[in-house]
């Protein structure tokens, strides 16, 4: 009988023992060690991972956008965010950026900062204004950047930022406005914009504080904050086709009730005479 051998066991079966002699399947002892090893190995690779994502940059990119004003030289002043964001939301047309660039250009002052009324009288000639919307934006408990970076369809909107700076000017000010455009993809500035995702850019509020810290860094500005925010719209006639009817049938119905209050007053002065 051979060494070893178990009558008791089926025809067929092979101990772990016998495998292991064979080289069929390894030894308990090999497969321990190399459930070991994978645990190690697995567990190196979730800390690897997990040290990633915490010093991993969110999805934005940044993407390199043409100044749109660069051909506007007739002027001193280089404050042209204002310029540079309106002509990112009207439509990609040479006339109507022309137009609005010559207006622009005429109600600017030399230096200093640019008004926002200078962008709506620039707007003006094209049947476009914008509007003051700040207050639709804000939500209880959520800050005003994690409302704008999650609307998620396109939208018009210039956002003005003031900017902490780190060097302190001539005058003492320490911060400056800033103008940039918001359509719902892309944060258009000069002269980087950055595009945001739909997944980790919006998520929370940290992440889409870093979307707006990539235009920003810290290491040229201490503190920045959304202050206003104003949407690109038309401008139509409210009611003109109402108010040129009314014009037309108003004479004949005062005529009307001052007939009838003239028939009452004479009718009541016969009664008591």
């Amino acid at each position: 009988m051979r060494q070893g051998f178990d009558p008791s066991r089926l025809p067929g079966s092979t101990s772990s023992e016998d495998s292991s002699l064979n080289g069929l399947i390894p030894a308990a002892s090999s497969r321990n060690k190399k459930k070991k090893r994978d645990r190690r190995t697995n567990s190196h690779h979730k800390r690897g991972h997990a040290r990633k994502a915490v010093t991993n940059e969110v999805g934005s990119k940044i993407v390199y956008m043409p100044q749109l004003s660069s051909d506007v030289s007739s002027v001193t002043n280089d404050r042209r965010c204002l310029l540079d964001s309106i002509l990112s939301l009207v439509p990609d047309d040479e006339s109507i950026h022309n137009h609005i660039k010559q207006e622009f250009v005429n109600t600017m002052s030399s230096k200093g900062d640019t008004p926002i009324s200078v962008g709506i009288k620039a707007l003006s000639g094209q049947q476009m204004t914008l509007k003051h919307v700040t207050c639709l934006y804000k939500q209880p408990n959520k800050s005003l950047v994690y409302s704008l970076l999650n609307i998620r369809e396109q939208c018009q909107l210039v956002l003005v930022i003031r900017l902490w700076t780190r060097k302190v000017g001539p005058n003492g000010e320490n911060y400056t406005d800033h103008c940039v455009a918001w359509d719902g993809t892309i944060v258009h500035d000069q002269p980087r914009s950055v595009r945001v995702n739909n997944s980790t850019d919006r998520s929370t509020e940290a992440n889409c504080r870093a979307v707006l810290q990539r235009l920003f860094p810290t290491k040229d500005y201490s503190s920045w904050q959304i202050t206003h925010v104003f949407k690109l719209e038309r401008t139509t006639i409210k009611n003109a086709g109402k108010k040129k009817e009314g014009a037309r049938k108003g004479p004949v119905c005062m005529g009307k009730k001052k007939k009838r209050n003239y028939d009452q007053r004479r009718a009541r002065h016969r009664r008591f005479c």
